[in-house]
C-alpha cells in the first residue's frame, strides 16, 4: 500500500484484519482514514502521520493498538476528527499545535489506559464540539470554568478517571456557557452541583459517584427544555455524602425524560404524581432512600419492579406487597385534578342545584293540583302527543273505550 499515492479515502473498517496499521505514508492526499472495528494491533510510529497534512478524519477505534499516541497526529491542523476509543493506548497525552487555529470538532479517546493530566493546550480548541476522555488513568484538578471556555462543546464526557473537577461559586455567565447536550462527570470528586442552569439543549445528566452533598437545585427541573435523561446520580460509597431533600413536583416539567436514577440517596417525603405522569419514563430506580407514602399504580409505574423501590421503610403499596395504612389493596390512584369548578365552594353548587329542583317542580306541579281547567286541557294534550308519537298507546286506548262502551250496552239490555 506504500505506493497509493492518489488514495484519497481509505476505509477497512468492520472487518477482521490483524497484524501492524499499514503504511500510507506516500499517500499525500489522503483525507479519510477509517480502520475501527478491527482487531489491529501493536505500536503506531509516532511519525505516523507525517505529511498527512490532508487528513480529515482518522478513526481507528475498537481495535488492540498498544503504545503512546503519535504525536505527529496532534500537529495536523486541518484534522476535524479523532476517535482513537476502545483500544490500548497508553502514556502521556501531546499538545496541539497551535491548537487556537485547530478545525478539530471531534475527539475521542475514551477507554484507553491514558495517564497524566489533560494539557492546556486542548483547551484552545476553538471549534470542538465532542470531547471524550472517559475510562482513562488520566487525574490532575481542573476548573470547570475551564472546559467551559470550549464554547462550542456539546457533548462532554471525563467519567471514571481520577481528575478532580472543582466547580466556582464565581462561575462565569450564563450566557457565556457551552449548551450542551451531553454532559458526563461521573466520579470526579465533585463536591458541589456544577451550575448549568438555562441549559436547554441538555439531553443526557450523569453525575454519579461523586460527592454532592445537599438539596437537589430548583433548576434541575428545567434542564433540557422536558428532554432530559438524568442517566445517574447515585452513590455507591457509604463514606461519600448524599443528595437530600425531596423530589420536586416540578420534575413534571421533564416531559420526555427516560431515565431517572436517584438511588442511594437520602431522598425523602413522598413521591410526586407529577412524576407519575411522565409517559415516556422506562427506568426508574428510587432504592435506599428515605421515602414515604405510597407508591403510584398508574401508567409507567405499573411497569416498574419491586427492586425500583427497595430500601425505603416508609413505602408502601402494591409493588412492595406492602399494604399502605388506610386501604385494604395497598393501590393508590391519582387525584382528581382541579378545575373551575372544583371543590373550593361546593354547598353553594349544591344548594344551587337542589333550591332549582324544587322551584321547577312548584311551577309545573302546583297549578294542576288547585286549577281544574289546566289539569284538563295538560291531560288532553299529553294524551293527543302519546297518540301521535306512541301508536301503541293509541290503540290501547281504543280497546279500553270499546271495552266500557260494550259493558254499557250490555247493562242497557240487561236492565231491559
Amino acid at each position: 500500500m506504500g505506493n497509493l499515492t492518489s488514495l484519497v479515502h481509505f476505509d477497512f473498517s468492520y472487518n477482521s484484519l490483524i497484524g501492524n496499521i499499514p503504511s500510507l505514508q506516500k499517500s499525500k492526499n489522503l483525507t479519510h482514514l477509517d480502520l475501527s472495528h478491527n482487531r489491529l494491533s501493536g505500536t503506531i510510529p509516532s511519525a505516523y502521520f507525517k505529511g498527512l497534512g490532508n487528513l480529515v478524519h482518522v478513526d481507528l477505534g475498537f481495535n488492540l493498538f498498544t503504545g503512546s499516541i503519535p504525536s505527529s497526529l496532534f500537529a495536523l491542523q486541518s484534522l476535524q476528527k479523532i476517535k482513537l476509543l476502545q483500544n490500548q493506548f497508553s502514556g502521556l497525552l501531546a499538545n496541539f499545535s497551535n491548537a487556537s487555529m485547530s478545525q478539530l470538532d471531534t475527539l475521542d479517546l475514551s477507554s484507553n489506559n491514558l495517564n497524566g493530566s489533560i494539557p492546556f493546550s486542548w483547551f484552545e480548541l476553538k471549534l470542538l464540539n465532542i470531547l471524550s476522555l472517559s475510562c482513562n488513568q488520566l487525574f490532575g484538578s481542573l476548573q470547570l470554568d475551564t472546559i467551559h471556555k470550549l464554547g462550542n462543546l456539546t457533548s462532554l464526557d471525563l467519567s471514571y478517571n481520577k481528575l478532580s473537577i472543582e466547580t466556582s461559586r464565581n462561575s462565569s455567565s450564563k450566557t457565556l456557557l457551552p449548551q450542551y447536550i451531553t454532559f458526563k462527570l461521573a466520579s470526579c470528586q465533585l463536591k458541589s452541583f456544577p451550575n448549568l442552569e438555562n441549559q436547554l439543549k441538555l439531553s443526557v445528566l450523569d453525575l454519579s459517584d461523586n460527592q454532592i452533598g445537599g438539596a437537589l437545585p430548583n433548576w434541575t427541573w428545567s434542564l433540557g427544555n422536558g428532554y432530559l435523561t438524568i442517566q445517574d446520580t447515585g452513590y455507591c460509597d457509604s463514606n461519600k455524602q448524599r443528595v437530600r431533600g425531596s423530589i420536586p413536583p416540578a420534575i413534571g416539567n421533564l416531559k420526555q425524560l427516560e431515565a431517572l436514577d436517584f438511588s442511594v440517596n437520602k431522598l425523602s417525603g413522598g413521591i410526586p404524581v407529577e412524576l407519575a405522569n411522565l409517559n415516556f419514563l422506562s427506568y426508574l430506580n428510587l432504592s435506599n432512600n428515605q421515602l414515604t407514602g405510597s407508591i403510584p399504580t398508574w401508567s409507567q409505574f405499573s411497569t416498574f419492579e419491586e427492586g425500583s423501590f427497595r430500601g425505603n421503610e416508609g413505602l408502601c403499596g402494591k409493588i412492595l406487597n406492602r399494604t399502605c395504612p388506610g386501604t385494604s389493596s395497598g393501590s393508590y390512584f391519582p387525584p382528581l385534578k382541579k378545575d373551575h369548578y372544583s371543590s373550593d365552594k361546593p354547598d353553594g353548587i349544591l344548594i344551587s342545584a337542589v333550591t332549582g329542583f324544587f322551584v321547577g317542580l312548584g311551577i309545573v306541579v302546583l297549578p294542576l293540583l288547585y286549577y281544574k281547567k289546566w289539569r284538563t286541557y295538560y291531560y288532553e294534550h299529553v294524551n293527543q302527543a302519546l297518540e301521535k308519537f306512541l301508536p301503541m298507546h293509541s290503540k290501547k286506548k281504543k280497546n279500553r273505550k270499546q271495552r266500557r262502551g260494550n259493558l254499557t250496552h250490555r247493562g242497557r239490555r240487561t236492565r231491559l
